[in-house]
């Protein structure tokens, strides 16, 4: 299974960023790698949430 990385720094409280990386369902939004994503199931944030990123060009992840 291969692992991607990024690390970036953020001007926003904890609880804003984390508020950010919680909506999975856009994180096309805030990732430079990611052209589309979208959620899977109705779980929107937490535990079993199911999301789905294209990470182009050879590559899509579940």
């Amino acid at each position: 299974m291969e692992t991607v990385n990024q690390i970036i720094s953020l001007n926003a409280s904890k609880q804003d960023a984390w508020n950010v990386l919680a909506d999975f369902g856009n994180a096309h939004k805030y990732s430079k790698g990611i052209t589309n994503s979208h959620l899977m199931n109705e779980v929107e944030t937490d535990v079993g949430t199911t999301g789905y990123c294209d990470l182009p060009p050879v590559m899509s992840m579940e």
